[in-house]
């Protein structure tokens, strides 16, 4: 009957598309979702008022995950090296007491310029703003939302 059908592939080329979800079905079911996580609404949409968390995660994958961990939950590096040079911080412990200014600050200009480690490097000279707003974005989500 015709030609087959190619398979749909995000604009990066990486793997299928994922399916949009759409109606009220879906709107309940993140509802639901995220109120079991004790997040809000408004926490959500607050999270998201600058930046867009599924690029943020993407950066953070890319960017920041090798320290920070996977999940936010940083590393213990005392069962890595002899002499950590600064511990890690658990940033869904963390996130929830900073700003998203704060957040962006930190990693645009480095922890030096928040009185943070120096250790924490800064990303302005690689990110655009907007991407240093997605990873604030994704930072937010992995903090459960809240600021």
């Amino acid at each position: 009957m015709g030609e087959p059908r190619a398979e749909h592939r995000e604009p990066s080329g990486w793997g299928p598309r994922e399916p949009r979800w759409q109606g009220p079905a879906a709107a309940l079911t993140v509802a639901a979702l995220l109120l079991g996580r004790g997040l809000t609404w408004v926490d959500l949409v607050e999270a998201q008022a600058r930046g867009d968390a599924r690029k943020g995660r993407e950066l953070y994958v890319e960017k920041c995950a090798l320290c920070h961990g996977g999940q936010g939950e940083g590393w213990d590096w005392t069962k890595k090296v002899e002499r950590p040079p600064v511990p890690v911080p658990d940033l869904a412990a963390v996130t929830p007491q900073r700003s998203d200014q704060f957040l962006f600050d930190v990693i645009r200009d480095g922890g030096e310029a928040v009185g943070k480690s120096r250790f924490m490097p800064p990303f302005g000279f690689q990110l655009s703003d907007r991407e240093v707003w997605d990873l604030v974005a994704y930072v937010r989500v992995l903090g459960g939302g809240k600021k």
